[in-house]
C-alpha cells in the first residue's frame, strides 16, 4: 500500500500490527484525500472484503487479530461514507 523507503506498510502483511496500520492509515486516507483514493477503489474493496471474512483467518493471537479487523471495519466505513452505499456494491462484487 505504501512504501517509504525502509518499510512497507501494506494490508497483505502477514504481521498483525502491520495490517492493522495499514487499515488506519487507509481510513484515515478515505478522510483526508479521499479523491486520490478513489481510483484504487476496486483493489481496496476486495482486499476489505477479504480481512473481514472471519471464516478465512488464520490461528493467531486474538487481541492484534480484533485490531486488525476493527480498523478495516472503520476504513471500510469511512469510503462508504464517502463513496455511497449504491457504488459501493458495485466495487465489491466480483
Amino acid at each position: 500500500m505504501c512504501d517509504s523507503g525502509d518499510a512497507d506498510v501494506s494490508p497483505q502483511d502477514t504481521n498483525d500490527d502491520v495490517r492493522q496500520t495499514s487499515y488506519a492509515l487507509l481510513g484515515d486516507c478515505a478522510i483526508y484525500v479521499f479523491a486520490q483514493l478513489q481510483p484504487h477503489l476496486p483493489n481496496v474493496m476486495d482486499l476489505l472484503t477479504r480481512q473481514l471474512n472471519v471464516d478465512q483467518r488464520d490461528e493467531c493471537d486474538e487481541d492484534s487479530w480484533f485490531g486488525v479487523i476493527n480498523n478495516a471495519c472503520w476504513s471500510c466505513g469511512e469510503i462508504t461514507l464517502r463513496h455511497g452505499k449504491r457504488q459501493l456494491r458495485l466495487l465489491s462484487q466480483p
